[in-house]
Parts: C-alpha cells; structure tokens; sequence
C-alpha cells in the first residue's frame, strides 16, 4: 500500500468520525435543532466533490469510503 493511499484512508475515517457524533446525538435526541445547517451543507458537498473524483479517477477504494461517508450526510 503507498503512503498516499494510505492518506486516503485516513481522510475518509477521519471524515466520518466528525459527522458520527452528530447522527448519534440526533437519534437520540430525536431533535436537528443544534445541527449547524449551512456546515453539513458544506460538509455534504465536499465529500460530494471526492465522490465525484473518486469516480472519475476509477479510485473504487476512495469511491466506497467517500460513498459511505455522503450517506451518512444524507441521513443527517
């Protein structure tokens, strides 16, 4: 595995642990109230764009950790 795979990797998994708290918390509470709109707008986009790049540069790997990571966004 190269190095910058390797910080692929760690970008995605870092991703998603900034948006994970925030689908617990909303879950729980069952409220979006403290959710900051125009920051997850911000945050879906961006990882809109590296699914997009992923696809492009046919990075399968990239693709499914972005992927999953906009899903998330989504169910936010």
């Amino acid at each position: 595995m190269q190095l910058i795979e390797v910080i692929g990797i760690l970008a995605i998994i870092t991703s998603a642990f900034r948006v994970s708290p925030q689908i617990i918390k909303t879950f729980r509470t069952k409220k979006v109230r403290d959710v900051s709109v125009i920051w997850e707008i911000f945050g879906a986009t961006s990882t809109f764009l590296w699914v997009w790049y992923a696809y492009l540069k046919a990075d399968w790997f990239l693709l499914v950790g972005a992927g999953s990571l906009f899903l998330c966004y989504i169910i936010l």
